[in-house]
């Protein structure tokens, strides 16, 4: 097989072109395949996760992480 030859000239930009394409369907792809449905951007996961994480790291009765927790969350 011959080796592919590139312009050098315009190399950069294919592939910076090629990264814009290829990095958001790769993540869209694996998101899909882990959760087991359909990616939906508007369906923010990762506040979810965050919220969860910080609400079961709190079981304290101290004010302090009470108001620490409440400040994370909003």
């Amino acid at each position: 097989m011959p080796p592919r030859r590139y312009n050098p000239d315009t190399r950069r930009d294919e592939l910076l072109e090629r990264i814009n394409i290829d990095i958001p369907g790769a993540v869209a792809q694996a998101l899909r395949e882990d959760l087991g449905g359909t990616v939906d951007a508007n369906n923010d996961i990762t506040a979810k996760l965050f919220t969860g994480k910080l609400s079961l790291s709190c079981h304290s009765d101290h004010p302090r992480e009470w108001r620490i927790l409440r400040q994370t969350l909003g």
